[in-house]
């Protein structure tokens, strides 16, 4: 009986129904149980690249958008996704791989993460995301999963010594399983 409320609670909206279960006095324990939901989030970004040889940059910036959650009944919006990145380029041979944090918001409760990934410019970037506490109904989780980013830069200024870039953009980052447990 537990499962199916919390499978039914689930489908209607990831981060609603965690925030829901997590109430204190609601009677129904989610306590160290996994919850997973496919997630994405279309993002703009804003990002200062700088030189750091004849071939390599470091690439700083911020990743910003809606964060939606699919838990086999179609997208649900269940906040805002925003992300720190630094990352480091080879133009020579494509490769990237970086850091960063994150923050959703959902309602009055905030999600904290840290991020690392590998993979190869203008294709996309692939590693762990990991969740590392939160605030309100998220208090205390933990969970993550495999996030893949594709961003695109729709805009690139150089200034006039080369000294420094600035590249707008946009993309999608999305997790095919995206976990949150709540202690």
């Amino acid at each position: 009986m537990l499962q199916t409320i919390l499978k039914t609670f689930f489908r209607t909206g990831f981060l609603s129904a965690l925030a829901l279960l997590s109430l204190q006095g609601s009677g129904v324990a989610v306590a160290n149980e996994a919850e997973s939901a496919s997630a994405f989030s279309v993002v703009t970004s804003e990002a200062h690249i700088i030189p750091v040889g004849h071939d390599g940059m470091r690439i700083m910036g911020i990743l910003s958008g809606a964060f939606f959650v699919d838990a086999g009944y179609g997208p649900s919006d269940a906040g805002d996704l925003n992300c720190l990145a630094n990352m480091t380029a080879n133009q020579s041979s494509g490769k990237i791989s970086g850091e960063g944090s994150c923050v959703i918001v959902s309602g009055d409760s905030r999600l904290f993460a840290n991020w690392t990934c590998e993979g190869v410019l203008f294709v996309g970037c692939k590693g762990d995301f990991v969740i590392t506490g939160g605030d309100g109904r998220f208090e205390g989780a933990t969970g993550g999963g495999v996030m893949v980013s594709r961003t695109s830069e729709a805009a690139t200024g150089i200034a006039a010594d080369r000294a420094v870039g600035v590249a707008l953009g946009r993309g999608i980052l999305f997790w095919d399983a995206f976990d949150i447990v709540l202690p």
